[in-house]
Formats: structure tokens, sequence, C-alpha cells
């Protein structure tokens, strides 16, 4: 048969001046970017390196790894199917071409929680008791899903929603004078 296509490939050698092995291997940076359902891990060192990470709730890293094929100096690991709120450790292996090891474990995440799309319950029993000094306003918290009660008041309009008007009041009590 005919000759194949030329090809070229560069051997790690003790003498090169580019890392060789007398560079010890460092972590340059990294970074997480976790959402709702993933992350994107990236990193780079000073030498191409093979990376191996590994995943999981645990520090057992019970999920999954992820091996790169190739000798590279930037790393980004996009780690799939997660849940939201959720808190994730990983493990990163690194190992040069002079099998020298650079291991990161116990790095750990929290995935973006889902946006709280339903409004708090309104407060129930509302009741206003004039006298012929004040008025006393009494009600029932809700049991779920509150933070504060705020009560505004205007003498010009009627406020349409809690950032109208003038605050009176703004707390957890179920009282107001």
């Amino acid at each position: 048969s005919g000759h194949s296509a030329t090809a070229t490939a560069t051997t790690f050698s003790p003498s090169s001046t580019n890392g060789g092995g007398s560079a010890p291997l460092e972590l340059r940076y990294i970074s997480v970017s976790p959402d709702l359902q993933s992350a994107l891990i990236q990193f780079g060192t000073n030498v191409p390196v093979q990376a191996f990470v590994y995943w999981g709730e645990t520090l057992d890293y019970e999920l999954g790894s992820i091996a790169s094929p190739l000798y590279l100096s930037d790393h980004s690991v996009a780690l799939p199917g997660l849940s939201p709120s959720t808190r994730y450790f990983f493990r990163i292996d690194l190992v040069d071409g002079y099998e020298r090891r650079l291991v990161l474990d116990g790095q750990e995440f929290r995935t973006l929680s889902l946006p709280d799309i339903f409004p708090p319950a309104n407060v129930s029993n509302f009741i206003a008791t004039p006298s012929e000094t004040d008025i006393t306003l009494t009600w029932e918290n809700p049991k779920a899903d509150f933070e504060a009660v705020r009560i505004v008041k205007s003498d010009k309009f009627y406020p349409r929603d809690p950032t109208e008007g003038e605050i009176i009041y703004e707390g957890r009590a179920e009282r107001y004078v």
C-alpha cells in the first residue's frame, strides 16, 4: 500500500526547559460555577497534566468521575445531573508526563436553589379595634413561608403594595397599636 500521512509527536524530555522534570507541578487557578443542576469546574496548571475529577454528595465521591484523555494546562469539566440546592464534594487528581501527582481533595460547592415563585400567605383574622385615642390592629401570622408583617399608611392615597406609603410597623408580632 501507499505511504500514510505524516504524523508528529512530542515526548516528555528530562532536559526540556518547558517544565521538564524539574519544575514542580502547581495548580495555578481553580474556579467552580454551579448552576441549578450542573456545575463547571475550571482549573489550570503550570505544566500539561492529565486530570481526573471525582464528585459526590459525600467525600466518597460516589456520583461519578471524569478522566481527561489529553495532557493539558487548562481544563474545563462539566458535572451534569446534579440536584438544586445541594452540597457536593469533589477531588481533582493531576498527573504530569513524569508521573508526578498533585491531589486537591475535599473541595466543595453548592448548586443554586430553585427560585421561590410562591408568594407568602397573607395574615388571617385581621381586626381593627378603634378607641377614643387610637386603633389596635390584631392578626394571626401564617404558619409557613413567613418572614414579617409590614403595615403602611397614607393620608393621601390607598397604598397598593408594601412599598407605597409610610411604614408604621414591620416585624413578626401579631398586634400593633
